[in-house]
């Protein structure tokens, strides 16, 4: 495995970025990007993943809001439903997706539950990170992975430090930053649903 064999999936990231931060001068993809940010928001605080029984669905819920998005900028993009590994794919290239809307603590690459002792992560693979934007990751850019019983994972600093090791050591930069919405821990999530039974609009303490 070389870094070639992902070469037209960091090309295809590299236009989605070009296209994102084109938003500065072009008003019609700042209105798209503002509706996909509103639409991760609201997705994330009705149904935060701070409750694990929510994570399958927003999974599912991110890549359809993603491909919708990716087609509203005029990239192709259809969901994989019947992929074990991958979830969507971009202009004829697969990609797995992955997010972590706290912007820290693991995030998991692969799920082992059945007991794959031979998996391993090989799939380019975009991550959504909240309070941060969006990484391009594969196999060939050295992240150092965790092998647990249930999962292949990787840390969210770690990711981060990897982006800047690339851009830094090949000058390309596998980062959109775009500010995708950072969900609340549990314990402030709770809260406010709580205010929000109460009727109250004040601030937390």
């Amino acid at each position: 495995m070389d870094k070639y064999e992902f070469s037209k999936h960091r090309e295809i990231f590299s236009s989605i970025k070009e296209k994102v931060e084109s938003r500065s001068k072009d008003e019609t993809v700042n209105k798209i990007v503002g509706e996909f940010l509103k639409s991760l928001e609201k997705l994330i605080s009705e149904y935060p993943t701070s409750i694990w029984e929510n994570r399958f669905a927003v999974g599912g819920a991110l890549e359809i809001i993603f491909c919708a998005f990716l087609r509203c900028l005029g990239f192709n993009c259809k969901r994989l439903n019947n992929e074990k590994r991958y979830d969507v794919e971009i202009n004829e290239c697969k990609f797995s997706i992955k997010s972590n809307f706290s912007g820290s603590g693991e995030i998991r690459l692969i799920n082992t539950m059945g007991g794959d002792s031979e998996a391993k992560w090989g799939e380019p693979t975009i991550v959504f990170m909240g309070g941060k934007g969006i990484y391009y990751i594969d196999p060939c850019m050295g992240l150092k992975t965790k092998k647990k019983n249930d999962a292949i994972t990787v840390n969210a600093g770690e990711v981060k430090k990897n982006a800047e090791e690339v851009k830094s050591r090949a000058g390309e930069d596998y980062f959109i930053e775009i500010k995708i919405p950072k969900e609340e821990g549990e314990e402030g999530s709770a809260q406010k649903k709580e205010c929000e039974r109460d009727g109250s609009k004040g601030s937390f303490r």
